[in-house]
């Protein structure tokens, strides 16, 4: 019986010093949590300007090659109203987040 005893007692100090390191181990990435997290947003932020970036430079591509092959007397409001179109496309996406 007193082996028996000793066997749960050591078991449970084992099971203590593991949650305990366990939780020291959860309080580390959270002291981790603020930085990582703003360095993902800084990362978020800069890939989102470089898309808002992309897309004008392909709006006023497409601008520049409609007007090559438009007729005379065409309007610039066909291409203004795509680039309206994709920026209402692209921020119905991004509220989606």
């Amino acid at each position: 019986m007193e082996v028996a005893s000793l066997i749960i007692g050591i078991s449970g100090l084992l099971a203590v010093a593991d949650k305990a390191l366990v939780i020291s181990q959860i309080i580390s990435d959270v002291r981790n949590f603020g930085d990582d997290t703003a360095e993902m947003l800084f990362k978020l932020a800069h890939e989102s300007q470089t898309f808002h970036s992309l897309i004008a430079m392909l709006s006023e591509q497409h601008e520049r090659s409609h007007y090559s092959t438009v007729e005379p007397g065409w309007s610039e409001h066909g291409s203004s109203k795509l680039k309206i179109d994709l920026q209402k496309h692209l921020a119905d996406a991004f509220a989606r987040f």
